[in-house]
């Protein structure tokens, strides 16, 4: 940056100003609401090809200032931009953290622009396209070359092209983002935690949330919380006034092993053995100032405990605490939860036969969504609400959890809590509060978390995405796995009674058995056909002899160790599998032909096992079946059949 680059003269403006008219867009800068982001936003520098970049930790205080800019490098057509963004934001009626990430976006595509050659980008149409092709290229070798980007992350920041040409080419947008590929990306669902993983988070922040809160209504300093099975220690200082099992105190006007403070005779000598060793002679009469201020201010927060700076601090983390306890134990979305209303709580808490919190959810039209917050949840948002009432002292809130310390910790007007509250808060306890090995369960885990156990405990798909306040597709697709741990256990489970029940099926070498091996059928032979009988208890399939998927579960099923039999089977295993791929219901496929799938595979893998021989014709008839389509005639007129009513595309 050189000393062409200026500070301006900024108007800042709030969404409700977004439609007036505006002659100098390049000096507007946007207040989003404090919660959404605490500063305003310099929407007008994007108007300059030069400007400042951004600076980590950039002006912490309350003073706000602009990005400095090189006014020589205004480009005039840019004012348009500026003004059809304000107006999309205006008409759409989104939420502000929709409309934040939107201008971060552009604002990505805007500043690699500038930086490589492509500021003309907004010229006209032409260039658009070539800066748009050339920033996917970019995206692309990132992703693919140099892997310092993901496919999700970089699709995110293609958007920002296709927002540009939304509001700068409105009736041409479609065709200009088809002019470059559009970044592919493939979003697993990530499992839900682990019981002991949950429990472990629950068990630590439950007591930390508790006596703290309980610590900071009636107790002096030093505070000593209570966690599970050790203490935690706080000073009001920074930095240095915690002690827990996972961080030390270093305040040297503190006896940890006594836990209080020295008094002025023993802080003298501390000091001065200290400084004796360092060969420093320093005057007794500074190190009295210091403990006389120390012990006038523990003097002061004792008596007024809600004035006390650092006890407001703390009661940050009891707001937070508290948050995160109803999050879990109602399974609520985070915007949901930043949006429940003060006065909403109070009519719950008073009426017990009411279990529910009532909160309007953004992008629902007003309507109402409600959660299942039980005589548990009902007793900690009880004693939420009497810390809140002492805390509080006659102040008015809007919402139920919200933040009246800034970033820099001064003391402000209470707005809601910040969508990441719960990432900051974890970074903020770990390590300190809680032990550091303990994993965050953020709150789509704990949503996940909550959905599969409501499953396993027997409640419907349809009742379990009600109680989570989402749809039943969305359930089953974002909510339904289960954590690393159960799904390795009940897989081990599942593979192992395969096998067992696989080596328990009778296979016969028809080339040593001349005599008559059961009655031919689509998947092998049956012992006595008419006459089913489950091998299982409870079988995924029930053998009917009507049917042939059943077969391998009956206990008359007989598998020959020959080339007919093998080519059934692999012709069965193809139909499966084919129709667990094109099931319009695929969890509902894989729950019926998985087993089924698993266990065909089983039986040929024992066949090779006590018949080597038998290996060049399994692999003979495993390419015939999968690379050459051939199947027996059974199973291809099946085949067919399943093609023409739709069930396999």
């Amino acid at each position: 940056m050189n000393d062409e680059y200026v500070e301006r003269v900024t108007e800042i403006i709030t969404v409700a100003d977004f439609h007036k008219d505006y002659l100098h867009p390049e000096n507007l800068m946007i207040q989003f609401k404090r919660n959404v982001k605490a500063k305003p936003y310099d929407i007008g520098c994007l108007c300059f090809s030069e400007r400042e970049g951004v600076l980590p930790g950039w002006d912490s205080g309350k003073k706000i200032k602009s990005k400095k800019v090189n006014l020589k490098s205004l480009m005039k057509n840019r004012r348009k931009l500026i003004i059809n963004v304000l107006d999309d934001f205006y008409n759409s009626g989104q939420r502000e953290h929709s409309n934040i990430s939107k201008l971060n976006y552009l604002q990505r595509f805007i500043d690699w622009c500038d930086l490589n050659g492509f500021s003309d980008f907004i010229e006209n149409e032409y260039l658009s396209i070539e800066a748009y092709k050339s920033y996917t290229d970019y995206l692309y070798e990132r992703v693919v070359g140099s892997c310092t980007l993901n496919a999700e992350s970089a699709r995110q920041q293609q958007s920002g092209v296709h927002y540009f040409f939304k509001v700068f080419y409105p009736e041409k947008a479609v065709y200009l983002k088809s002019k470059a590929d559009i970044i592919q990306f493939h979003r697993e669902s990530k499992p839900a935690p682990d019981d002991d993983s949950f429990l472990k988070y629950v068990s630590a922040v439950i007591p930390i949330a508790r006596n703290l809160r309980y610590s900071l209504m009636n107790h002096c300093y030093p505070l000593i919380i209570n966690g599970n099975d050790y203490e935690v220690i706080l000073l009001p200082c920074n930095g240095r006034g915690i002690q827990s099992p996972f961080c030390d105190i270093k305040h040297s006007m503190f006896n940890i092993e006594e836990k209080r403070f020295y008094t002025e005779d023993e802080y003298l000598e501390v000091m001065g053995r200290k400084y004796r060793k360092l060969g420093i002679s320093t005057s007794n009469a500074s190190w009295k100032r210091d403990h006389l201020k120390t012990i006038n201010y523990i003097s002061f927060s004792s008596k007024n405990k809600r004035k006390c700076f650092y006890r407001r601090i703390w009661a940050q983390k009891v707001i937070r605490l508290y948050a995160k306890i109803i999050q879990i134990l109602t399974g609520m979305n985070t915007s949901d939860l930043i949006s429940l209303e003060y006065l909403n709580a109070l009519d719950v808490i008073s009426d017990c036969i009411s279990k529910e919190l009532v909160t309007v959810k953004f992008r629902a039209s007003g309507r109402e969504v409600r959660y299942s917050l039980h005589k548990k949840g009902v007793e900690f948002l009880k004693e939420y609400m009497e810390f809140l009432n002492w805390y509080l002292d006659g102040r008015e809130i809007e919402y139920l959890f919200f933040t009246d310390i800034d970033s820099s910790g001064r003391a402000c007007e209470p707005v809601a809590l910040r969508g990441d509250f719960d990432s900051r808060l974890f970074k903020q306890i770990s390590g300190k509060l809680i032990d550091k090995k303990i994993v965050n369960i953020t709150p789509t885990m704990a949503r996940k978390f909550k959905s599969v156990m409501l499953k396993n405990l027997g409640v419907s798909k349809k009742n379990t995405a009600v109680a989570l306040n989402h749809s039943e597709g969305v359930n089953e697709r974002y909510y339904s796995k289960p954590s690393h741990k159960t799904m390795k256990i009940e897989l081990s489970s599942f593979w192992g009674a395969v096998k067992e029940s696989a080596k328990k099926i009778k296979i016969v070498d028809t080339s040593i058995e001349t005599t008559s091996t059961g009655r031919s059928t689509p998947v092998g032979h049956c012992d006595s056909f008419g006459y089913p009988e489950p091998k299982i208890k409870n079988p995924t399939i029930a053998p009917d002899c009507n049917k042939q998927f059943g077969c391998l579960y009956c206990s008359n099923y007989i598998f020959h160790a020959d080339e007919d039999d093998i080519h059934k089977l692999f012709s069965l295993s193809y139909v499966v599998s084919a129709v667990r791929e094109f099931s319009s219901d695929i969890n509902e496929a894989d729950d019926f032909f998985r087993d089924l799938s698993v266990r065909a595979e089983y039986i040929i893998r024992e066949v090779g096992e006590r018949y080597p021989s038998l290996m060049v014709t399994i692999d003979t008839m495993r390419h015939r079946v999968y690379e050459l389509g051939v199947l027996t005639p059974f199973w291809e007129s099946r085949l067919s059949r399943y093609e023409e009513i739709g069930v396999i595309i």
